[in-house]
């Protein structure tokens, strides 16, 4: 199964991971990269949000398509791609 954007994978009662990225149009610059998963890990109030290896093309996108749904970025923990430094 390729996860998209929308997906989610209800792991038990309470923790659920919910894909964010990438979308079925993909980035055509840096393939691997920017179109690598975005996930969100859900466990009640407590949440972190993966980035994979996207660059920063993919997070203006990202920023982009959640813009008037900000909340489904926000989380407790944020691990930034290794590309940030």
């Amino acid at each position: 199964m390729k996860w998209r954007s929308g997906d989610e994978l209800l792991i038990e009662k309470y923790i659920k991971i919910q894909i964010l990225w990438p979308k079925k149009e993909q980035i055509t610059e840096n393939i691997l990269n920017n179109n690598s998963i975005v996930a969100k890990l859900v466990y009640e109030d407590f949440s972190m949000l993966f980035t994979g290896d996207i660059e920063e093309i993919a997070e203006k996108q990202i920023l982009s398509e959640y813009k008037n749904n900000i909340q489904n970025l926000k989380s407790t923990i944020l691990k930034i791609a290794h590309h940030r430094f």
